[in-house]
């Protein structure tokens, strides 16, 4: 099996100049992608920190480029939870377009599970209840982000998470159209290898339920320090997607409460119509083993 084009690491060019925003003093770059930077600002006439993601130079010609950015605005603008990084206000007046966000000191969830190895169990309980409180929202505002990962949670003071990145994200009703039109021309293969679901391996129009199985890999990455599936190659990688069952969450961490294993088991089905229509089961679930798991840990602190 061959693995789509677009999954592939792709090189990136140099790093360009620190541009201008009205209203904003930019102070250092904290990430770099393919489309754009962002950059750690403030506003001059509050000192508010805030984030500014600004589309790259050389992609101010390119109108694809510019209309998936500015789609990306409209569409996060109106979201409001506290598991979700808030969108300010889009500026078009300055030498590039800029997406103004929240600040939000933190690591990526990918890093605090590389780091710490394995995490106490109150704690992965914790990340995994607020990434499902935010996907559950975003899918209740008829959005699937097609990207679920660890590298897309930021975990910043006491623990709280919020997911980042819905440069990929799609409305349902942009989804359905795409649907009527897929006989006629193949949706591309969007994601990442190690947490894609197998629908968008075979270029399948996505869903929530294509959120879901992401989900479900990287709940299962939390609770046990790994993804379910390795591979030396990314295209025997992406064959276990579509064709390997994942070893149970209690074969590595045998802690995890079975109701918890088996909500993330279902998760990682292969077919679609075989995974939960949503997370709201999943959330009274890990809210009882995180309520729980907590109270454990605060005995063990007092004694």
């Amino acid at each position: 099996m061959r693995i789509p084009s677009n999954l592939l690491p792709t090189k990136r060019g140099p790093s360009m100049s620190m541009p201008k925003v009205p209203g904003y003093k930019l102070l250092s770059k904290i990430a770099e992608g393919g489309s754009a930077a962002v950059y750690k600002g403030e506003k001059y006439n509050s000192q508010e920190k805030v984030a500014l993601k600004i589309i790259h130079k050389r992609h101010l010609e390119n109108k694809q480029a510019l209309a998936e950015f500015y789609r990306e605005a409209k569409l996060c603008l109106p979201l409001q939870h506290e598991n979700i990084i808030q969108f300010k206000e889009l500026v078009k007046n300055g030498t590039r377009p800029t997406i103004v966000m929240e600040y939000f000191p933190s690591q990526t969830l990918k890093y605090i599970i590389k780091t710490q190895k394995k995490l106490p169990l109150y704690k992965a309980l914790r990340y995994l209840l607020q990434a499902a409180q935010a996907l559950q929202y975003l899918h209740e505002k008829g959005i699937v982000h097609k990207d679920i990962k660890p590298e897309n949670f930021l975990v910043g003071n006491k623990d709280r998470l919020k997911l980042i990145d819905l440069s990929l994200a799609e409305t349902l009703e942009e989804l359905s159209k795409k649907k009527w039109l897929s006989w006629l021309i193949k949706p591309k293969a969007q994601g990442t290898p190690t947490y894609i679901a197998p629908e968008q391996i075979q270029r399948k129009i996505p869903s929530p339920q294509t959120d879901i199985y992401s989900f479900g890999i990287t709940c299962y990455e939390i609770l046990t320090g790994h993804p379910p599936f390795y591979a030396s190659d990314p295209n025997s990688l992406l064959e276990k997607h579509i064709k390997e069952k994942p070893k149970s969450i209690l074969s590595t961490n045998p802690e995890i409460p079975k109701v918890v294993n088996d909500a993330v088991m279902k998760m990682m089905e292969k077919k679609p119509e075989l995974r939960p229509k949503n997370l709201k089961e999943f959330l009274k679930v890990a809210e009882r083993a995180y309520k729980s798991a907590r109270a454990k840990e605060r005995k063990k602190k007092k004694k």
